[in-house]
């Protein structure tokens, strides 16, 4: 088989004409590798998959090397990220709008190798839109699935923010009312719903999507922090994506006022060490006290504080910074590739939950993400001759 190279740019145009069928098997392609990951029987992708190793320079930039292996391909990762920024602080606005005149950290960037089960060279992409793309699917293993999807509250303006719009849209966009964008930057919000409008959102052009109303909150105006706090209070879907080192907002905005008991979809993807915490940490000690059994999820109870999903406990109670330093055991977390295997009774005494209950999604970010993903793109790639090839290599 030829080496296929696909440059970032290639990327972007074959994840940005993806239809919703095609979106739909790359995703189950996606939980399946969570699932074996995950499955304490067969668990091929978890024995044989090594921690990750980082190297933080004197500047703070971490350089992160991800091998990944499966039954039909091995490789790796290298990503590069930015030191993280302080989010601003939640007490008050002025300190919003000290922040928001700060510039946006640059994206990350990196490289993905991909070889066979013999070793032979398949596929080498460049990682930056790719990791965005696959970190934004993992939240909609669960999101595509929920029953109510109508207002959704964004947290960032990044690559990630973008990701996770654009696939929320293309899933579930006859069901969205309004999504809300709450970034510390005006500018880099307001660009950002320009690239969704010129996706076609946010007019009745797209076939898949009505009419979405979008909002973008000024942290510069008075009362930013009451309007974030009314907007959590009705959002049925949360995402948080910024590489943030301080929560973006106080826990009593998603736990007080009979939120928990109403049900709220959460994901946290953008911090990925033990000194990041996007969320704060006692919204998970709250979903975790507020179960009967001292465990937040059981496969045929759920909990009565809400679910904590992660895409790996191995990989989050040593990297996710609202886990650690929650004080959350490995007891009270469960595996979204475990809820991909549930099967018969258990699969439906879960669905209640992971469709309508109080669900966060903590995503740190592993190697077979990269590897399942990775795998689909060079496939589509080959299908549309998109890249260059190289026989022999």
């Amino acid at each position: 088989m030829p080496l296929t190279i696909l440059s970032d740019q290639a990327i972007l145009s074959l994840l940005t004409s993806l239809t919703r069928p095609e979106i739909l098997k790359i995703t189950e392609s996606l939980a399946r590798a969570l699932s074996e990951y995950s499955s304490s029987t067969t668990g091929y992708a978890f024995r044989y998959q090594p921690q990750r190793t980082g190297i933080t320079s004197p500047a703070g930039q971490l350089t992160l090397f991800m091998p990944f292996t499966s039954h039909t391909s091995i490789g790796t990762k290298i990503i590069s990220l930015p030191p993280p920024t302080p989010a601003s602080s939640t007490a008050t606005p002025i300190s919003a709008s000290a922040s928001a005149s700060k510039p946006p950290a640059p994206a990350p960037k990196g490289v993905v190798t991909l070889l066979d089960a013999s070793g032979n060279a398949t596929g080498l992409l460049n990682a930056a839109e790719l990791t965005a793309f696959r970190t934004s699917l993992a939240s909609m293993i669960l999101f595509k699935n929920r029953q109510r999807t109508g207002k959704i509250v964004v947290f960032g303006a990044g690559k990630q923010a973008l990701w996770h719009i654009r696939l929320a849209l293309l899933l579930r966009g006859t069901e969205i009312e309004i999504i809300t964008i709450v970034n510390r930057s005006m500018d880099r919000a307001e660009e950002l719903v320009r690239k969704l409008e010129g996706d076609g959102y946010g007019d009745e052009q797209k076939a898949d999507s009505k009419k979405v109303r979008f909002e973008v909150l000024d942290p510069l105006v008075l009362g930013y922090w009451q309007r974030v706090e009314e907007r959590l209070a009705d959002a049925d879907v949360v995402f948080c994506c910024t590489p943030s080192s301080r929560p973006l907002f106080p826990a009593r905005f998603l736990v007080e006022g009979g939120k928990i008991e109403r049900g709220c979809y959460v994901t946290a993807i953008g911090s990925h060490s033990a000194e990041m915490t996007e969320l704060d940490p006692a919204i998970f000690t709250t979903v975790v006290n507020g179960t009967s059994s001292g465990s937040a999820f059981h496969p045929t109870e759920g909990g009565k504080g809400g679910v904590i999903v992660v895409d790996s406990r191995k990989a989050c109670l040593v990297e996710a910074g609202e886990i650690i330093q929650g004080g959350i055991g490995a007891e009270s977390l469960v595996d979204v590739g475990e809820l991909v295997g549930l099967e018969g009774s258990e699969k439906e005494r879960a669905r209640e939950w992971l469709e309508s209950g109080f669900v966060v999604f903590k995503c740190v970010g592993i190697a077979v993400m990269d590897a399942a993903v990775a795998s689909d793109l060079l496939d589509l790639a080959r299908s549309k001759g998109v890249g260059v090839s190289i026989p022999d290599f």
